[in-house]
């Protein structure tokens, strides 16, 4: 007696061409980046779109730098000097000095700053700490000519006073 077979040609391959694909259609997935589908002009656009609360100059990774320098500055347990700041990638730097002790102001502490951003850019305002236990700045304008003054002579490439080295 031979044996022969239960199940045709064409269903045998239905079968493993079923079995071979299963694996694909159970709902698992994987995330696979593909750079080819993102243009520069998106990252480019998502870049401009960045908008520092300190001064237009700044990108993101210069705003983090100078957010978490004014955080120390702005700390009422420090010491109230001058605290710098600089991104060796873009070449920017800058400096915050605290003014005045910490205040109140929509239930929430807040003290007042002068900040240096390169040699260009002198501002003053204010920052106030978040729920999140971070500083915020709420207030920046252009610094009065009048009140101008270096805040850290690193960061003119001079000192400070002219009797100083």
């Amino acid at each position: 007696m031979s044996h022969q077979p239960k199940y045709s040609m064409a269903l045998r391959l239905r079968l493993i061409a079923l079995c071979a694909l299963a694996p694909a259609m159970a709902g698992c997935s994987t995330a696979i980046p593909l750079p080819g589908f993102i243009s520069r002009e998106d990252v480019a656009e998502s870049v401009a779109r960045f908008s520092s609360p300190l001064s237009p100059r700044l990108d993101s990774e210069d705003s983090r730098r100078a957010l978490a320098a004014l955080g120390v500055a702005l700390d009422p347990q420090g010491p109230g000097a001058p605290v710098d700041w600089a991104n060796p990638v873009s070449g920017l730097k800058g400096s915050f000095m605290p003014l005045g002790e910490v205040f109140a102001q929509d239930r929430r502490l807040c003290r007042n700053f002068r900040a240096e951003i390169g040699i260009e850019e002198t501002m003053q305002g204010t920052g106030c700490r978040t729920s999140a236990g971070d500083w915020a700045v709420v207030e920046v304008r252009p610094a009065q000519r009048a009140s101008v003054i270096p805040l850290s002579p690193l960061l003119r490439g001079r000192p400070a006073h002219p009797h100083m080295g």
